[in-house]
């Protein structure tokens, strides 16, 4: 009976030191036995092992989703290395470690990252990683689409990063708050004088900047994907898609097929369509728009 008594709590305590990050040596040293005896109470009660638990130069934690068991529960209360209990409780790096340890960190950052200049000089590598991209993006659904549209409106508006800070050289950038978009950030002055008419118009109930993605077919004859700048609720629950666009830029490139495919989108989906120009700048012209959809 003793016997069977000592073989149990060997395995708990083999068991638990092996869910601390001990390694093999460190058991064997710790409850002074031999590197046999490990091996077989592993084999014997079929321990689930840490990664590296046969190296000496190399400690991991528990197993990622292990659970305790009713004995290491128990064992836990005999084997406690927190505070004071923990060898290296107190104890802290010396300058010079320190300094050793930053000189031994891996830097990866700027022109030191090989991912970064493999993809600025090898365009075949460009052009497969570009591919891939698209691939993966055209296997997402709509709904994904969507939400991810959404995700990254919000973490413009919430960006700390952004805060005070212009993207573009001749383009005015920053934040807005309102009850009825919440907090956005604007790219242009144009987009945060659209803004503003929104806000003081009284038929809108509600609007959001740049949620999510329409598909549109580009010069090249390929399918791709561009954000709306406004999306619109008025007070009737009638929704409006509303591009901001100058009107010199909006043949530039692919805007004219975008404009096209957001009007597309609105006629299969019961919506308006406004193309924001120079006309609806310091006018009425929105209000009279918007009281068009009402």
């Amino acid at each position: 009976m003793k016997k069977k008594e000592d073989q149990l709590k060997c395995y708990v305590s083999i068991n638990l030191l092996i869910k601390y990050g001990f390694n093999v040596y460190d058991i064997c040293e710790y409850i002074n036995i031999s590197f046999g005896t490990v091996r077989n109470y592993i084999k014997k009660y079929n321990i689930k092992l840490n990664y590296s638990f046969y190296h000496t130069d190399k400690k991991v934690g528990r197993t990622k989703g292990s659970k305790w068991t009713k004995i290491d529960k128990e064992a836990r209360k005999h084997l406690n290395f927190s505070g004071e209990k923990n060898p290296f409780y107190g104890k802290k790096h010396s300058l010079e470690t320190k300094i050793q340890m930053s000189k031994n960190h891996a830097d990866f950052s700027g022109e030191k990252n090989p991912f970064k200049n493999k993809y600025i000089n090898d365009e075949e590598f460009r052009k497969h990683i570009k591919e891939s991209h698209i691939k993966k993006w055209e296997k997402r659904d709509k709904k994904w689409r969507k939400d991810f549209g959404e995700k990254i409106s919000e973490s413009l508006a919430n960006s700390e990063k952004l805060k005070n800070r212009n993207l573009h050289k001749y383009h005015k950038c920053g934040h807005l708050t309102h009850r009825k978009c919440g907090k956005i950030f604007y790219r242009s002055s144009w987009e945060l004088n659209a803004a503003h008419q929104l806000i003081q118009n009284d038929i809108v109930k509600e609007f959001k900047l740049e949620p999510f993605y329409i598909e549109y077919i580009n010069i090249k004859g390929d399918n791709r994907f561009s954000r709306i700048d406004f999306f619109i609720t008025l007070t009737n629950n009638k929704q409006i898609i509303m591009e901001v666009k100058p009107k010199s830029l909006q043949e530039y490139k692919n805007n004219k097929n975008k404009i096209e495919a957001y009007k597309k989108y609105c006629g299969e989906n019961n919506m308006n369509f406004i193309l924001f120009d120079e006309d609806y700048l310091n006018t009425d012209t929105l209000k009279m728009e918007l009281l068009k959809c009402l």
